[in-house]
């Protein structure tokens, strides 16, 4: 299977595309959290986080308030369904990507306290592909490849084999503490892991694994990467699905692209 820089460039915006606007749509949908009383009020987050100092200074603050906000959001909103079209057609992403990538930049600022690694992972790729886009050019392209490529086998790795270290990955426990927390949890999972161990014991060296060898997929030759990232695309369905985690699916997805990307090159070009 073959694949250019370019038609895999598009996939890869494509799925950042819907992650932008499943995740801008659940923001959205709690609204109320934003207004003055709400738990994600501008008037307490601005009080936290050091980079919220930077917002004021640059005169940004307005942005952050509510309903401004929303206004905001409803622009990422906009720009992720009109990327998908643009792409399509294969006309100019740089305008959407721009707003897409720093509406994120922002809202990490004004969300700091709710964000998690998959809108950090969303908002180094946007960055990689704006620049891509810019240029214009197939080596730009490519390079934004490697480069989110590079980032995924980071993210993995470093989730991977740090869990390695813990027993309570192989044992289960995690798993069952893990589904017992309220943000987390989910109580048809708990059941089952409670009342059969080695499932729990099974889940968690599945991620544990599962971490691991995406990490080093674009290692392999582009058959059996291709493999990895398809049993990497059913971890993250099954993880999302039980905690709930929408756009963690998509914002990992993403970079499979880039990671087959990185494998066909090393095995059709560097080691043929």
């Amino acid at each position: 299977m073959k694949y250019d820089a370019l038609t895999l460039t598009y996939a890869v915006e494509i799925i950042l595309a819907v992650q932008a606007i499943i995740a801008t749509g659940e923001l959205l949908w709690y609204y109320r959290l934003y207004k003055h009383d709400g738990l994600m009020a501008w008037e307490l987050q601005r009080s936290g986080p050091k980079l919220a100092i930077y917002v004021r200074k640059l005169k940004l603050d307005f942005v952050c308030k509510y309903p401004n906000v929303l206004f905001v959001l409803i622009i990422r909103l906009l720009s992720a369904i009109a990327l998908i079209p643009i792409i399509l057609l294969n006309q100019s992403a740089v305008i959407p990507l721009f707003l897409i990538t720093a509406i994120n930049l922002l809202m990490q600022i004004r969300n700091s306290q709710s964000n998690d690694g998959s809108d950090q992972m969303a908002t180094v790729c946007c960055i990689a592909l704006l620049f891509a886009n810019v240029i214009n050019t197939g080596t730009s392209m490519s390079c934004a490849l490697f480069f989110i490529a590079a980032q995924a086998a980071l993210a993995y790795g470093t989730s991977g084999f740090l869990k390695m270290q813990k027993i309570g990955w192989y044992n289960g426990e995690y798993v069952i503490d893990i589904l017992k927390t309220s943000s987390y949890g989910n109580k048809k999972a708990l059941a089952i892991t409670q009342k059969s161990r080695s499932v729990a014991r099974a889940l968690g060296m599945m991620v544990v694994y599962g971490d691991c060898f995406l990490s080093v997929s674009f290692l392999f030759p582009p058959d059996i990467c291709m493999f990895i990232l398809a049993f990497g695309v059913c971890l993250h369905i099954g993880i999302g699905r039980i905690m709930g985690l929408n756009t963690f699916l998509w914002s990992y997805i993403a970079t499979y692209p880039a990671l087959y990307y990185a494998s066909y090159i090393l095995y059709s070009q560097v080691l043929d």
